[in-house]
């Protein structure tokens, strides 16, 4: 989660649903897949998305799941 300052921060559920639901991440691969984008790995990974994004963006450059700590950080 980035929030309106620039700080990103990981978030975890603060109460798991007492029902079967689907993290947003999969969600969004399934309609993808439906849509046909069939190049989709077989599952989310939000760790890996989350190094493809500081690979792909500068301003998240160095930031991923693997390196935020309980503060956050701020983007470049």
């Amino acid at each position: 989660f980035t929030n309106s300052t620039g700080r990103v921060q990981r978030f975890f559920p603060m109460v798991e649903p007492r029902f079967e639901a689907w993290p947003e991440g999969e969600l969004l691969q399934q309609l993808g897949r439906q849509l046909g984008a069939a190049d989709l790995p077989g599952h989310y990974d939000p760790g890996e998305g989350s190094r493809r994004l500081s690979e792909a963006v500068p301003a998240f450059r160095g930031i991923s799941l693997d390196t935020l700590d309980d503060d956050g950080s701020e983007l470049a």
